[in-house]
């Protein structure tokens, strides 16, 4: 798999019109189809499809209904990974995440990028990564865009669009988002 191409700048550009490309997406709209219409309890026919979509998995991941990405081999999901309901994942880009992270319903994480001009916007795309580590919530709505990386413990309020990166233990909010607090021990 892995249709694009490497560009010097780490990102992927991929051509949208590149018949690999459209394949691995159909396989990815598949597998998304079969999850998302998976009996409700039967957790191991769940597990099978999403080991299957995604690049890497983790133990005790799980993910809820609406789940949504472009071609899923790009997505790595730590230890005890939780998606509520609608999560969206645009993985032309790699996105990582750490052990023990959550995603609220309808959070989207876009490692994905366009051209600025007309000409060219809907020819090609561009993987762009992002990176989120260890313990980390992402609050409900958020958007989390290409090349961040949130550090270990972060936490994303509800409604953020996250577009630069954000230090472990601090709690990130607003549009564009910034650290509106420090995490402690105590909290």
């Amino acid at each position: 798999m892995a249709s694009g191409r490497m560009l010097a700048d780490g990102r992927r550009l991929y051509d949208m019109a590149d018949p690999v490309f459209q394949a691995e997406c159909t396989r990815a709209k598949v597998l998304m189809q079969a999850l998302n219409g998976a009996p409700a309890g039967d957790y191991a026919g769940q597990g099978r499809l999403l080991r299957e979509l995604v690049g890497s998995i983790g133990e005790n991941v799980m993910v809820g209904q609406g789940f949504l990405c472009n071609l899923g081999y790009n997505i790595h999901l730590g230890d005890r990974f939780y998606a509520n309901a609608n999560v969206t994942l645009l993985d032309l880009g790699e996105i990582r995440f750490g052990k023990n992270c959550m995603v609220g319903p309808n959070a989207a994480l876009y490692a994905v990028e366009h051209e600025l001009l007309p000409a060219g916007r809907n020819d090609s795309a561009y993987g762009v990564p992002i990176t989120v580590e260890d313990d980390v919530w992402i609050g409900g709505s958020a958007v989390v865009l290409g090349g961040v990386r949130i550090g270990r413990g972060a936490v994303i309020a509800a409604g953020a669009v996250v577009t630069k990166d954000v230090p472990a233990m601090t709690v990130a909010a607003g549009n564009p988002a910034r650290v509106v607090r420090r995490l402690t021990e105590r909290a």
